[in-house]
Order: C-alpha cells, then structure tokens, then sequence
C-alpha cells in the first residue's frame, strides 16, 4: 500500500462521490453519516459513489459494509491476555518516536462486504480510508476514518497465500502458521491494521498525519520505505504476537509479490507497486540472513531468525532516513534508490527483477490464481 497516499489520505478505497450540483457538496454529509454511525455503533454502514482504490481504476460501486463489533471485542481481550492493554503497546511506539502524542487507538474498524458491486467488492483491494478519498482534507483527527476489509484478507489467504505456502514450503515451515495465525486469521488481521496505521505515525519515514518535512523522496520511494517501516515496527514491537510476524511474511511474499507474475515472470510488478517490490526485497533479505533455506526443492524457514530480520529491517531504515533528511530531493533519491539496488537486482535496462529463489517459488503457485475471485456475503438484490 502506498504511504505517500496515505499521507494524503488517497490510499486503498478512496471513495470520489459525485457532485450533486455545482451549488452543493455532498461528500461532508457522507462523512458526517458515517462517523455518526460509528458513534452510535452501527452494524451496517452503506458506501456508494465512484470508488477510485489503489489496486483498480476508478469505477462506480455500491455496497454495505458490516462492522464487525464481536471481533473488536476478540481483539481486545486478545491484547489484555497477551499484552496487558493497548497502552503497553502503543507505549512502546512512543518510545521509539517522542512526536507520537496520541496515544489512542485510530478510527480503524474491521468489516465485511455484505453486499457490494464494482471495486469495493473485486477482491483486489483490502481497505477504504477516508477523509482524502472523498476529496477531502481531514479538519481534524476525528475525520480520519480507516475499514479493514477483513473478509477479503481470509479469502485471499485462504485461495491464496495458504495454498502457495503449503505446495512450497517443508512441514516444519508449515507448522507454526498451522497452529498460530491460521486459526487465529482475522483476529490478526485487525490486530495488524491498527497497528499498520499507528506505525505509519512514527519514524523518518511517518506520513500520518503529515509526512515528514524534512523528506523529498520520490512518491515510489516514499510509498517502499514506509510499508516497510510500518511491518518492521509491527512485528518488533508487538513481540507477544508471533502471528503478526507470520502474517507479514506469508502476505508479503504470497500475495503483493505473485500478482503479475504470470504476464512478466522475470519482474511481475516490482517495478511499478510498491507492496510487490517488497515482495521481493523481503524473500532477498529473509535467505541472505538464513531465516529462509531450500532443501529438496521445498523452502525452510527458522521463524526466530525470520523476526531478527525485521529487527535488522528497522534499523537499516532508521540509518538511512537519518542520513537523508534534509538533503535535496535529487541526493534523498540518488541514496534511496541506490539502497534499493543494494538488495533487489535489476536487469541490464535498469529495471528491478524478481529473485532467482522467488521466481521459482512463483512457477509452483502458476495454478493459484493471483487475485481469486471474492463474493460478497449478499447479492446486490438482498433487502436490508
């Protein structure tokens, strides 16, 4: 996902609604409705308009969400088990980044689609955020709305991300998201989503609520450095959750990376998104540092060396937004780009290619569809 449309408020769900009249703007009553949904705690939370999201073009769409309180619920008494309170946590984010002064939980809800047509319900994309998506800046921190698309994240790994990993990897590698994320799939889901967003708070590469002023990278730099920021953090700081850390490699390896691979299976799309291009970043950084080995044909994988990555991750990126700040735009890119290079290869015209391990993994999967086909819960047709 990328991070400078997050800084802007135009990530994955950006809903442009059309103008009644010249006379009249209606989009601040449809965020006005919503809030005041969710103040009341509303189940169902309708969404039409022409849905412009990060994975697909603009296309009109008219669906219902279905906030899914009982998991809020899960999710939180998950935390009071494992971690004492979300205040534990999110102190640990604090620590790392003094300029995180809201300590509260973001406005972000795990839903269903319930019935839905056009982008919302094509799979493709896994949220909706708002205000920016309505075309609007937020007024404040109560504008700022997030919707984890929870449905489609199981259907993904269950058509998948899971399948992929049970034809590629050895049975000891199967064995601990067998027993942690897998039965626990959504309540890690939304557990990872709002701590996805606070991590975006924090840190030389922070783009909530504002990017940092001292960068001038590019947007597709800024977009790789800050997902990956946000991962590192998540699966360093919340350390009681081993299936965070499950979660982000299976997603990061078996779903962004894989989606193009079968028009371009040298490159797939590391070159124009940025999730596939950590895609690859990632496998390259998880063999080299020995959490990912081949035996047989099948990949290994040590879950303890897997977490010493992103610890290494975190702090590589920390290095370098320290040496690019406030430098020009032209020497933060040279440096970037050539960091990216460092890790991921590129063919003779420049232009980054897939690892040779990962390219191997992706010929197993070719019968695993890349984005499998969603239904949501309803037909358009149902009364509500």
């Amino acid at each position: 996902m990328g991070s400078v449309q997050r800084a802007r408020y135009l990530l994955t769900g950006c809903v442009y609604m059309v103008q009644i009249s010249s006379f009249s703007d209606p989009r601040w009553a449809v965020l006005n409705q919503i809030k005041a949904q969710l103040h009341d705690r509303a189940s169902l939370i309708p969404v039409r308009g022409t849905l412009g999201l990060t994975k697909t073009q603009k296309n009109p769409a008219d669906g219902v969400l279905f906030r899914d309180l009982d998991l809020e619920r899960e999710v939180e008494s998950w935390i009071q088990t494992r971690a004492g309170n979300f205040e534990n946590l999110v102190s640990r984010y604090a620590g790392y980044d003094p300029r995180l002064v809201d300590l509260l939980p973001p406005q972000h809800y795990p839903v269903r689609i319930l019935q839905g047509v056009g982008s919302i319900a094509s799979g493709k994309n896994i949220f909706l955020f708002f205000p920016q998506c309505l075309g609007l800046e937020p007024r404040d921190e109560s504008d700022v709305i997030g919707f984890e698309f929870i449905d489609i994240w199981a259907n993904l790994f269950s058509a998948a991300v899971f399948p992929c990993w049970k034809r590629v990897a050895d049975e000891a590698a199967q064995l601990g998201p067998a027993i942690g994320v897998r039965p626990r799939l959504e309540k890690t889901i939304a557990l990872a989503s709002v701590f996805h967003e606070i991590g975006h708070r924090v840190g030389p590469f922070k783009v909530s609520p504002r990017i940092d002023p001292g960068l001038s990278i590019s947007t597709f730099h800024l977009d790789v450095l800050g997902e990956l920021a946000t991962d590192s953090l998540l699966v360093v700081m919340l350390e009681e959750f081993p299936e965070l850390l499950q979660f982000v490699v299976l997603q990061r390896l078996f779903w962004f990376p894989r989606r193009g691979f079968m028009d371009s299976p040298e490159s797939a799309g590391v070159n124009e998104d940025n999730d596939s291009w950590i895609g690859a970043f990632l496998f390259q950084r998880l063999q080299s540092l020995g959490a990912i080995g081949e035996n047989d044909g099948r990949l290994q994988m040590n879950w303890s060396k897997a977490r010493s990555t992103f610890v290494e991750i975190l702090g590589d990126l920390d290095r370098l937004g320290a040496e690019i700040l406030g430098r020009s735009a032209n020497e933060q890119n040279r440096i970037v780009g050539a960091w990216m290079r460092e890790f991921v290869a590129t063919d003779s015209s420049g232009r980054f290619v897939l690892p040779d391990g990962l390219r191997r993994v992706f010929e197993r999967c070719v019968e695993i569809p890349e984005v499998p086909h969603f239904q949501p819960m309803l037909s358009k047709g149902a009364r509500l």
